[in-house]
């Protein structure tokens, strides 16, 4: 039995990180690929709404791949594996070393020096239960490495990179940054909530504007990418391009540009 790990284009507005992986799942049963039961763990739980431009998963094969249209021949337009690398048993897609968010939102006026001096106390070690929905007994101690705040063609780019993230911990960081930026609460409100001086939990940010941008590991593995599928994805998103997430993808997005170098022929 082989194990592969695989990276995921996925249009968040199909669903969530659920709908994704059962979809996933029955691909790889109807390519006969896997057989069941198995799991499909994956990097990153997103909500509905939330943009996938570099999850990753891995699974099981009975086969040895040479590409991945047999599996995607079963997936809807929305969802591609693009990427394909063999790795070890152990190997788990949770297992990040760093996870890297973009949030883009329009602009409208906010003063970005504050919204940058307010992402700066996001910064390090915190206790984030005033900005995640967890159980009480779930630690919600994280650490954020960065938070970098622009703004272009009337747009807010936010991106939060990280080791891992809590369930909604990104879109509540993002509505208090742009909330500092509005004016509607001060640097205060925020040292107050990540010091635990008040136990008062901050609303969340619309899904939408939201992506997965990348995910690294300890050991980087060596994906091979698929040249049929980064096509599909072009036309998808050239498609789709009037969704401002979407445009920023098309645009920005690495692995349009990738080199065929170690691509699958």
């Amino acid at each position: 039995m082989l194990k592969y790990a695989a990276k995921v284009f996925y249009d968040g507005r199909l669903g969530d990180w659920r709908y994704m992986q059962n979809r996933i799942k029955r691909a790889l049963l109807a390519s006969k690929v896997s057989s069941p039961p198995f799991k499909l763990p994956l990097a990153s739980r997103t909500d509905s709404g939330v943009w996938c431009l570099s999850q990753v998963i891995s699974f099981n094969s009975k086969v040895k791949l040479k590409s991945l249209r047999r599996i995607n021949a079963y997936l809807p337009r929305g969802i591609r594996l693009y990427a394909l690398a063999e790795v070890s048993s152990d190997f788990s897609p949770r297992k990040a070393l760093k996870r890297v968010y973009i949030y883009i939102v329009p602009y409208s006026g906010e003063n970005l020096d504050i919204m940058r001096k307010a992402a700066e106390l996001f910064i390090g070690k915190h206790d984030f239960w005033n900005f995640c929905v967890a159980k009480r007994e779930e630690s919600t101690v994280r650490e954020v490495t960065n938070i970098f705040v622009s703004e272009a063609a009337e747009t807010i780019i936010m991106i939060f990179e990280g080791p891992g993230f809590l369930n909604k911990m990104i879109r509540k960081i993002a509505w208090t940054i742009l909330a500092a930026g509005r004016g509607e609460i001060d640097l205060e409100f925020i040292q107050n909530r990540l010091e635990r001086k008040v136990d008062s939990k901050v609303p969340s940010l619309s899904p939408q504007g939201l992506i997965l941008y990348s995910i690294e590991y300890p050991q980087p593995i060596k994906f091979k990418y698929d040249n049929s599928a980064l096509t599909d994805i072009r036309e998808y998103l050239t498609k789709e391009k009037r969704n401002l997430e979407v445009f920023y993808a098309l645009t920005n997005l690495s692995l349009l540009k990738l080199s065929t170098t170690r691509n699958f022929k």
